[in-house]
């Protein structure tokens, strides 16, 4: 058994990035391995910006009307964290460091998600405060491929001290290898290898009927409701959003106080999924539904390379009613041949 110490995004405001946290360390507890997700103390903070124009202050007067809501979302989230994860949250920098030090028998990984966004090259990320200890990455991500020319070096710098590196998109390889020799590997998010049953066990049922067609939308264009208020009309099926902030997105009847739990259940029983978000395209996928990707043409690359490496069709809006079922069949065949690889990294790489 080793330990592992786990540096990634687990912010209440995000359930995709509690979704991968929850999968990786649940992954490594499952290979027999001792974890801890070591967080910034800000993943679990509430922030209350002051308005500082009248849209600000129209959108600090909606958001007081969902205060109650959006509370119960942060307690649901925390609670599920508490519950299902080691967590341990750090505010004093050089504590942290400290301890790392202490510890260097233990092993530490950079989770996935969009921890290594070139803009912000986060050192913590890197794991540039690790000596004389293993560093490992799983499925980092870049978020936006833009690079930052100004970063590069130092980019370059922290690399080079990985023992072992793995990134989510192929697309961060292209960029990864002009910085290091090293090998780089492409692994699958960690939401793929939780298998659907172990979903399930840990769904929890929020107060609404099926069926019914689910909007989770990071990414939002006004375009989309023509389209949607046509499916709307072509199925009979009301049109429910999860939300975790004001939000434009078009629907009957928006949700604001969503735990994770309640989450899956939502995507699990819907008839339909229209998503913008990478984990809710990961999860529809996951619990074989019909779904239209909608892609943020800002940052395509993380949607369209799952897309790609498990052959899922990109289905409009307009066809999604319409649409041959996906040959989920072929897909999970898929899912299960990159699952099979993540574990073998991992294996190698923590052994």
């Amino acid at each position: 058994m080793k330990k592992i110490n786990v540096i990634t995004y687990c912010a209440w405001g995000s359930i995709g990035s509690i979704l991968q946290s929850y999968a990786l360390t649940k992954t490594l507890n499952d290979l027999g391995h001792e974890n801890t997700l070591w967080l910034e103390e800000w993943n679990r903070i509430v922030f209350h910006k002051k308005p500082a124009s009248l849209k600000d202050c129209i959108r600090w007067i909606y958001k007081r009307f969902y205060r109650g809501k959006i509370d119960s979302a942060y307690r649901k989230r925390m609670d599920f964290i508490s519950k299902h994860m080691k967590a341990k949250y750090f505010s004093d920098w050089d504590m942290f460091h400290k301890k790392a030090l202490d510890h260097k028998k233990d092993i530490y990984l950079a989770g996935s998600d969009q921890i290594w966004n070139f803009e912000l090259c986060r050192p913590l990320f890197f794991l540039n405060f690790v000596e004389n200890s293993k560093k490992i990455s799983y499925a980092a991500s870049m978020g936006e491929t833009r690079t930052v020319p100004e970063n590069e070096d130092k980019i370059k710098e922290y690399i080079s001290s990985f023992d072992k590196i793995s990134v989510r998109e192929q697309v961060c390889v292209d960029i990864l290898t002009k910085m290091t020799d090293k090998e780089i590997s492409v692994n699958i998010d960690p939401t793929f290898l939780v298998n659907v049953e172990d979903w399930r066990s840990i769904e929890q049922k929020y107060n609404v009927h099926s069926p019914y067609i689910l909007l989770y939308m990071l990414y939002w264009n006004d375009a989309y409701k023509v389209k949607i208020s046509e499916l709307k009309k072509r199925t009979g099926l009301p049109v429910y959003a999860i939300c975790s902030d004001v939000s434009h997105v078009y629907a009957d009847k928006r949700f604001f106080d969503v735990g994770v739990g309640e989450f899956l259940w939502l995507i699990d029983n819907a008839k339909y999924v229209i998503t913008s978000s990478f984990h809710g395209v990961a999860l529809s996928i996951i619990f074989r539904k019909q779904f239209t990707p909608v892609i943020n043409p800002s940052s395509p690359s993380r949607i369209e390379h799952i897309l790609k490496l498990l052959n899922v069709p990109c289905v409009d809006i307009d066809e999604l009613d319409r649409a041959e079922d996906f040959n989920y069949d072929d897909i999970y065949t898929n899912i299960e041949r990159e699952r099979q690889r993540s574990i073998a990294y991992l294996k190698d790489a923590i052994e």
